[in-house]
């Protein structure tokens, strides 16, 4: 029983904790529209992927809640589009969240096309839930930043009333846009409209969500077996000890280090046969003493080779580039997602190579 109330606990603070998070990186995406900073990286990315990624989260949300979520195909899709994959997500996660936040009883329905006959081909996504519905008058000012249904809204339901307002900003930069429909007390449908850049080589493929879904059971982290030795660079203790706990759960041996300078004097130990060597190194980029901007560069000055992956807060995410020129391999952002973490540390260091988009 106690251990019930603590697992409760934790998931509590950890609910708010991610709610916080959502809440800065919400401001500085805003911040960043408003001074026109804010930058999509399009590149080849892999339509059916990022719905699979999209509703595994939101399905969750969707159980707690008690309201039925269905995904479907309507036609064929192409396999990748020129696009901003971390940005679309962002999108999708926004207008799901909100279909699901705001319907009581009911369901969330998410409908995926390709609109392939204008001049300019799009992909759309249709989410239609039967929450509390809008007034057009409510409507009208729902894109604003900090706007809010009503002045219950935020105390009922939660949120800062920017989501929709850097959505609809962030599909607009991707080529298209998001409308709405709805009524009173009988739903909405929010629908996006994606560019899909040239496609000219893409195939089109018809499927059905289910077959997405089991095509990626190797996403599963039962299922992910490591074979490597992992350094943990973190000057949290919590980070390290979760990460570490983790990591061995599925296979991996691990070493910690509390900030860079004493990850440089552990990797120094392997270098000169001391130690045993590792596989990949897993380091923040934010501590003190030595950042891990310095740290990897003095890594690699000092002969390390092996993959190094950066960890840092998601409102730093423009700095991906800058730790690609300090020396790391990859980039993944905190609250680290143990699933995602056990794919790269696989895909880089050891174990089964799932795909990476």
């Amino acid at each position: 029983e106690r251990d019930l109330e603590k697992i409760g606990q934790l998931r509590t603070i950890m609910r708010n904790g991610k709610f916080l998070l959502d809440i800065i990186n919400d401001i500085l995406d805003i911040s960043k529209i408003e001074a026109n900073k804010l930058v999509v990286e399009n590149e080849k990315v892999s339509t059916h992927k990022i719905v699979h990624d999209v509703v595994s989260l939101m399905q969750v949300r969707a159980d707690e809640k008690g309201v039925s979520f269905e995904v479907d195909f309507d036609g064929p899709m192409p396999t990748r589009i020129e696009s901003d994959a971390r940005r679309l997500k962002q999108i999708l996660v926004n207008l799901i969240g909100n279909a699901i936040k705001f319907t009581e009883s009911g369901k969330v329905r998410v409908i995926c096309r390709a609109l392939l006959d204008d001049e300019q081909p799009m992909v759309q996504f249709e989410v239609i839930d039967t929450g509390i519905g809008m007034t057009s008058q409510q409507i009208a000012g729902l894109f604003e930043p900090f706007a809010q249904v009503d002045a219950t809204t935020s105390r009922a339901y939660g949120g800062t009333g920017l989501g929709l307002a850097i959505s609809r900003k962030l599909a607009n930069m991707l080529g298209g846009d998001i409308t709405v429909t709805s009524q009173p007390g009988r739903g909405s449908t929010f629908i996006c409209t994606i560019a899909t850049g040239n496609i000219s080589n893409e195939e089109l493929i018809y499927t059905n969500f289910t077959a997405i879904n089991d095509s990626w059971n190797c996403e599963d982290v039962r299922s992910q077996v490591l074979d490597c030795r992992v350094l943990v660079v973190d000057d949290r203790r919590d980070v390290r000890m979760l990460s570490k706990s983790f990591l061995t759960k599925v296979g991996a041996k691990v070493d910690t280090a509390d900030d860079g300078q004493d990850a440089l004097e552990v990797v120094a130990r392997t270098i000169t046969g001391d130690s045993p060597a590792f596989d990949l190194i897993l380091l923040d980029m934010q501590m003190p003493r030595l950042d891990g901007y310095q740290t990897a560069k003095r890594l690699r000055q000092m002969g390390f080779t092996k993959p190094i992956i950066a960890l840092t807060a998601d409102a730093m995410h423009g700095d991906m580039n800058r730790c690609i020129e300090a020396g790391c391999n990859a980039y993944l952002s905190k609250p680290i997602e143990f699933a995602v973490l056990s794919r790269v540390v696989a895909a880089y260091a050891g174990g089964p190579k799932p795909k990476m988009d």
